[in-house]
């Protein structure tokens, strides 16, 4: 606990930015509860690191053309339409990118949309948009339909991100101070 709160307290993350981790990438789902996790990426929400629009996506429209692999077909079909409508191809599905397995990839050119549907891996918004020109999308759905959580890169990423990278080698050199390597 007490390394959770040394991160709270270099991160900053506003209540609110803590709710929104937990509303579009944990969503309920317990195998995702990093409180490390949870602290950075609201830390980065509430920096202005990390931008979340959110769309409510009526009468969706699913891709039956296209092979899915894996768990979670609706939002992978749903996922290929909305990507097909933006004018991207889907690249492929449950594919290794930057760290992580993703559930639909969907490329325009050099531009990427990865899209996880339903909950996630709370890290994911830093690991994937640490590469250029990706976006993230979590799709979800919900009583009332589907959710799009759009998120991007905020105009104070390049400052936080470099923050985090000092924070990180930072708690690995200390932690190669406690290991004895004679």
């Amino acid at each position: 606990m007490k390394k959770v709160m040394e991160y709270v307290e270099k991160y900053k993350p506003s209540p609110e930015a803590l709710k929104i981790v937990d509303d579009v990438l944990k969503q309920g789902d317990v195998r995702y509860s990093d409180p490390w996790m949870y602290v950075m990426v609201a830390g980065f929400i509430t920096n202005g690191a990390i931008s979340i629009e959110t769309t409510d996506i009526k009468n969706p429209q699913e891709d039956k053309e296209i092979t899915v692999k894996g768990p979670q077909e609706y939002l992978k079909r749903i996922a290929a339409s909305l990507l097909k409508e933006k004018g991207f191809c889907i690249e492929d599905m449950e594919k290794s990118f930057s760290g992580g397995i993703v559930d639909v990839i969907g490329r325009k050119g050099n531009e990427y949309i990865l899209v996880e549907c339903g909950p996630c891996r709370i890290s994911k918004p830093i690991d994937y948009l640490g590469r250029e020109n990706v976006v993230l999308w979590v799709l979800t759905k919900k009583p009332h339909g589907i959710v799009l959580y759009e998120i991007t890169r905020g105009e104070n990423w390049d400052r936080f991100i470099e923050f985090h990278k000092e924070e990180q080698f930072e708690g690995l050199r200390k932690s190669m101070e406690d290991i004895d390597f004679s």
